[in-house]
């Protein structure tokens, strides 16, 4: 009468039901798994720092959390989680700083030269602060590369609401995106040659409890391979 599942998923919309059925004993325990939003590093406009931080700023991660997973996820400032044994800085930081914060989106923006120069409520790009967007390296809001694509896995819905999360914390700020589903096979080529904006993802990480491990798989590439992030510097 016992039913055991290793290394399978039982999406949240059907945790209700579980619980609340009599013969049914439900568990949980902290995991280590992270919903990414990998935004590439290499390609305008995401390639833009203030961009990147206008887009963590408009995330709302606690309806992420709750309408993608159903409210089971931990927020967590640190990569490295609470259910470390060895190290971790969650109880030093006493609490998370998850809250949506548009105006200070918005703030990183204008000072990146994302401004809506024509007052339709959508930003330009004026790369030198001239006040037009009629120059070389500008663009106004329709040019195809103000709106990025943001690609989760073809009909899984935890990614497709995360995405859904963050294109309406964009549009908030006046930055046009779009959601594309796809094979998640054709998502990790994409990121592996460069050719995406933001691919929404869940990954795991088996063993990641001290700060070195978290360097040793993240910026050296010893694990993790850092040409899917497009992220390099000295």
């Amino acid at each position: 009468g016992d039913f055991e599942s290793y290394d399978d998923r039982i999406l949240s919309s059907y945790m209700g039901p579980l619980i609340h059925d009599p013969n049914i004993e439900v568990t949980f325990t902290l995991g280590v798994r992270y919903r990414t939003l990998n935004l590439n590093c290499e390609r305008f406009p995401t390639n833009i720092t203030a961009y990147r931080r206008a887009m963590a700023y408009g995330f709302d991660k606690y309806r992420a959390n709750q309408e993608a997973i159903g409210g089971i996820g931990m927020p967590l400032d640190s990569y490295i989680p609470i259910v470390s044994e060895t190290w971790e800085v969650e109880s030093e930081v006493g609490g998370e700083f998850y809250d949506m914060n548009i105006a200070a989106g918005n703030a990183s923006l204008e000072a990146a030269g994302f401004i809506d120069l024509d007052g339709d409520g959508w930003r330009e790009y004026d790369a030198n602060g001239d006040g037009d967007f009629i120059d070389p390296g500008d663009y106004d809001d329709n040019h195809a590369d103000m709106s990025i694509e943001m690609n989760p896995s073809l009909a899984y819905d935890p990614a497709i609401i995360a995405c859904t999360v963050a294109q309406d914390g964009l549009t908030a700020m006046g930055m046009h995106s779009t959601i594309v589903e796809m094979d998640f096979g054709t998502i990790i080529d994409n990121m592996v040659i460069g050719d995406y904006y933001v691919s929404c993802w869940t990954e795991g990480v088996a063993v990641l409890n001290t700060a070195k491990l978290l360097y040793d798989n993240f910026r050296t590439g010893a694990v993790w391979n850092p040409d899917y992030y497009k992220f390099s510097n000295a």
